[in-house]
């Protein structure tokens, strides 16, 4: 059986969640700003994507963005990502991290799961 592991520092983690939601937005290239916010109790991250030349978004205060939105993840509350972000999403997180054999498998198998709750 195969396996691999992964050992990811912050930087790395925050990197891979900015950019597959910028592929799930449909930003092809993008300026991002990330960090992650304790509120005493729990941990979470905040993310701000903008257009590649937006690089006003550097300056933005991350703890008062943080406190002026609302929770948006796909965990525990009702936000749900449409069919098509979501065949976007798992479509480049396989183009980045599978082999091609196994993700022409996986690809095979997540287009029948979709066909049949598009039918």
């Amino acid at each position: 059986m195969k396996r691999k592991y992964f050992k990811l520092n912050m930087d790395d983690v925050m990197e891979i969640v900015s950019e597959e939601l910028a592929a799930s937005e449909g930003f092809k290239t993008f300026s991002t700003k990330t960090e992650i916010i304790s509120d005493g109790e729990s941990w979470y991250m905040v993310v701000a994507i903008g257009e590649l030349e937006d690089n006003g978004i550097h300056n933005i205060n991350m703890s008062e963005l943080a406190q002026k939105i609302e929770y948006n993840g796909t965990h525990g509350n009702d936000y749900w990502l449409s069919d098509e972000a979501m065949k976007r999403t798992v479509e480049g997180f396989l183009k980045k991290n599978m082999k091609v054999s196994f993700k022409d498998k996986i690809k095979n198998k997540l287009k029948k799961i979709f066909n049949k709750f598009l039918i």
